[in-house]
């Protein structure tokens, strides 16, 4: 028998007398144990998907009551040859900020994500709220863009843009070593306790509020600040080859809640330690 054969075999060991009328096991059919390759890409666009699409709908929340006074700015920025660097983006990023400090004293509030182009170059899309009235500088003609052109201009629906170009899975393949895929900045600390419940498993957030601190657990596993009291994945990693990774289902913790969303769990004027 295999390694493999034999943590599955313990894996059903730990599961006997549990029952499997639970709704995380329909998508595993009658066999919650069968393997699932773990398809690094696809998981790595879906994070970016999700954190995307959550960061703008909360930049828009969070400027709903004063929505006639902020306006949403699209930048492209496409590199003339392939010279592309880590650095690149993060410097043109800290520009904008800056520039949104000395102009307004705000936080600069922004979403950006990354593509292949067909030519196999990778460019970028932002986003930024700002005041109405203040007017973005080109950012080629600043030099805060000097690797090629840009492109300025008004997005009247934000979060259909983001979503657009984070959806765009055949321009996710191919990134360069170090390239970074999205990049999210200026929430409020309550947007980001939302933004970190998005992110947690499914069997926290049936237990999280917003405001709840889940940690990474030394060792494996989440840290329940609240009570000290660690809980393990209900998922491992099996090496079926050296070259191909499978995941399975070795926990059932339950699901207290069926929770659709945080925005629930937001009280008025919340307040985190």
């Amino acid at each position: 028998m295999s390694k493999f054969a034999e943590a599955v075999g313990s894996y059903e060991k730990d599961f006997q007398g549990v029952k499997k009328n639970n709704t995380i096991f329909e998508d595993f059919g009658s066999n919650a144990f069968t393997p699932l390759e773990m398809v690094r890409d696809e998981l790595r666009y879906k994070r970016l998907r999700r954190n995307i699409g959550v960061a703008a709908k909360l930049h828009e929340i969070s400027l709903a009551k004063g929505r006639k006074n902020h306006n949403v700015i699209m930048v492209t920025l496409t590199y003339v040859v392939d010279s592309w660097d880590s650095k690149h983006m993060s410097a043109y990023v800290a520009n904008v900020r800056n520039w949104m400090f000395r102009r307004t004293g705000e936080k600069l509030k922004y979403v950006w994500v990354a593509e292949m182009q067909k030519r196999g170059v990778i460019h970028y899309h932002a986003l930024f709220w700002m005041p109405r009235g203040v007017t973005m500088p080109k950012a080629d003609k600043q030099g805060w863009w000097p690797h090629g052109s840009t492109k300025t201009e008004k997005a009247n629906k934000p979060v259909a843009y983001a979503m657009k170009y984070a959806s765009k899975l055949e321009s996710k393949e191919g990134f360069p070593n170090g390239a970074r895929t999205y990049g999210v900045g200026g929430l409020v600390e309550s947007d980001r306790g939302a933004r970190r419940w998005f992110n947690f498993p499914s069997f926290i957030k049936a237990r999280a509020s917003v405001a709840d601190r889940w940690t990474r657990a030394a060792g494996g596993g989440w840290l329940e600040s609240g009570t000290g009291e660690i809980w393990p994945s209900e998922w491992a990693l099996c090496l079926i080859t050296k070259l191909r990774l499978s995941i399975v289902r070795i926990h059932d913790h339950g699901r207290p809640l069926d929770v659709g969303g945080p925005f629930s769990w937001v009280k008025p004027n919340l307040q985190f330690a």
